[in-house]
């Protein structure tokens, strides 16, 4: 595989390393990406990127990228932030890039965008803006005061207080009337919202051109809504149960395939178990283990999760184990539930949020 598609990562910096990659002038995002993660000691992890490696980066990134200074607001509900030296730098389109990057690479999706952002890049007509989209306590104060003030008087106090602020933004006037008070409000909030950022916005576009993405937002709008916005739909046992395919491997009508049709039993009765809030796992760490994503990607699996069995006399079968590059989950086979189910929470509770084990 060719260098202009290597991702050479350490975790926790998963940005930096994404950004050099991108920046580097062989790298091409069109190629199969190849991400080799290295260790706290240097050392490059041996996993053959059949997918794996590549779900985990991209689900690192993009939890980094939300966190990254070009955006604001609360988890899962970001806006672009106005920062000129990103801007001058070209991040917002990095970003862009990124972000469908791993979305089609990663089958990743970001869902963070909030409803301003969403129907900024789908070139929809944006929405009244709101007090509470101010990001700056301070601003937010003052244009608070404004809207509060119960009559003229003390509308023109308060706008006297947020005059250089106001001036900034071209809605500084003499206020005539309560009606022209919102009027002039408006303004000030739909500049801040939107005039303001509107060319870092464009430029967050053009990454996200990348791949087609963007114009598939501005086809599709309403049925991408839930890939990049936060519109969580609870994870169900019959779902996580249909996303893994068995993978009977004894002979019909054998003792070996016998306990394996058990097992299958233990496990969907185990998920609603997990539904049901009577263990401490939830279906997404589940999930998690078994293919290093959290949700099931809303463009789906490259490749069928499956199910495969642990016999005792084939070697140590203690726990469940699993390999994110080829979406396997190996179930431990038990004669008894009790020790079936001990053995799945302990060993998935052990690996805590790390991805997969063989």
């Amino acid at each position: 595989m060719g260098q202009g598609s290597r991702v050479n990562c350490l975790r926790g910096e998963e940005f930096q390393c994404a950004a050099r990659a991108f920046n580097r002038s062989s790298f091409d995002p069109y190629l199969k990406l190849d991400v080799v993660f290295v260790d706290g000691d240097g050392v490059a992890e041996g996993a053959v990127d059949e997918g794996g490696p590549t779900r985990e980066f991209c689900t690192l990134l993009i939890h980094q990228i939300q966190n990254y200074l070009i955006f604001e607001g609360p988890e899962g509900n970001k806006t672009l932030a106005l920062n000129s030296v990103a801007l001058q730098k070209g991040q917002y389109r990095l970003v862009g890039k990124m972000i469908a990057l791993c979305l089609v690479q990663g089958q990743v999706s970001p869902r963070f965008f909030s409803q301003r952002l969403y129907r900024q890049v789908c070139n929809l007509s944006p929405l009244p803006a709101t007090l509470e989209e101010v990001t700056d306590y301070n601003l937010r104060t003052k244009l608070q005061k404004i809207a509060d003030a119960t009559h003229v008087e003390g509308a023109r106090e308060a706008m006297e207080e947020a005059t250089d602020e106001l001036s900034l933004m071209g809605s500084f006037s003499f206020v005539r009337s309560l009606p022209h008070r919102d009027e002039l409000l408006g303004a000030a909030l739909n500049f801040l919202t939107e005039g303001r950022i509107s060319t870092a916005v464009n430029q967050f576009k053009e990454g996200l051109e990348t791949f087609g993405i963007l114009a598939l937002l501005r086809i599709h709008h309403e049925e991408l809504k839930g890939v990049f916005m936060d519109t969580p739909e609870p994870l169900l046992a019959s779902r996580l149960e249909s996303t893994f395919m068995t993978s009977y491997l004894s002979e019909p009508g054998s003792n070996r395939r016998r306990k394996e049709a058990r097992t299958l039993v233990y496990w969907r009765d185990w998920l609603i178990e997990v539904e049901d809030g009577d263990t401490s796992l939830t279906l997404g760490a589940v999930l998690a283990f078994a293919t290093g994503l959290k949700r099931i990607p809303a463009v789906g699996f490259p490749i069928g999760p499956r199910l495969e069995f642990l016999h005792e006399e084939d070697g140590p079968a203690l726990f469940p184990t699993a390999n994110t590059c080829s979406l396997v989950l190996r179930l431990p086979v038990y004669p008894e539930y009790s020790r079936f189910k001990e053995a799945m929470e302990e060993g998935i509770t052990s690996c805590g949020s790390t991805f997969g084990v063989a």
